[in-house]
């Protein structure tokens, strides 16, 4: 797991006559000067979701790691937040930890079968959350098959465990309909460097931020909304 995939997801048509095919821009990670036969045990991923992001279902800030193997959906485990509605006065967001390989279980009480339609296990949890703050999501491995995510906040210390799933031997959130470019949700995201504690510490880089699957709206009608922030320095002391 050396490799994967940034990616901001707004919308997506679900009728064609109707709405646009808009809004996902991705890139790339790495982790660097690590040996591609690296066996990691744990790896973060931080992320800040800024105020200006909309607080409503649809979006996700999400980033994408892979297990031995082909890169590929069907080998892939899927982790992030998405914002959510205020709720009693108190912003929110949920935290997702996935994977979409088939045959993989769980017994978690924060998770359950299937992720996007799909094979493989979906585990969520809402909390209370202060967009414009550092959050990490940790992934560990607790035996040799199985996985759990866990959310960090950095500022209060407060920990929250997102679920846990195991994977086979050997081994959908909802979206916006949106009807032009213009009416696109606005999302401000800073993705922070991958890091592991094998290997003495590693820390990595995410570049090639670029746009895809999303045709109608790659001109400027969206740039101003569709805003990812890539950068190492959230934590500027390490590395």
């Amino acid at each position: 797991m050396l490799s994967g995939i940034t990616s901001l997801l707004s919308a997506q048509a679900y009728a064609a006559q109707e709405y646009v095919n808009s809004g996902n821009v991705g890139a790339n990670w790495q982790l660097d000067n690590m040996p591609q036969s690296a066996q990691l045990s744990d790896f973060m991923f931080r992320f800040m979701v800024n105020q200006s992001t909309l607080h409503q279902e649809g979006t996700c800030s999400a980033q994408q790691f892979y297990f031995a193997g082909e890169n590929s959906n069907k080998n892939a485990g899927y982790l992030g937040l998405q914002p959510r509605k205020n709720k009693h006065g108190k912003s929110r967001m949920k935290a997702i930890f996935s994977t979409f390989i088939a045959g993989s279980d769980s017994r978690d009480g924060n998770c359950h079968p299937a992720a996007d339609g799909g094979p493989g296990v979906s585990c969520a949890i809402e909390f209370n959350a202060e967009y414009g703050r550092n959050y990490e999501i940790t992934v560990h491995k607790n035996t040799s098959s199985t996985w759990r995510g866990e959310l960090k906040d950095t500022v209060s210390g407060e920990e929250v465990h997102i679920g846990s799933w195991q994977l086979p031997v050997g081994k959908g959130y909802p979206q916006f309909k949106v009807p032009g470019c213009l009416n696109l949700a606005r999302i401000n995201v800073l993705f922070g460097p991958v890091s592991t504690s094998n290997y003495h510490g590693a820390v990595g880089n995410i570049t090639n931020a670029h746009g895809y699957n999303s045709n109608e709206c790659q001109g400027e009608a969206a740039v101003f909304i569709l805003n990812i922030r890539i950068s190492r320095l959230i934590y500027p002391t390490e590395g």
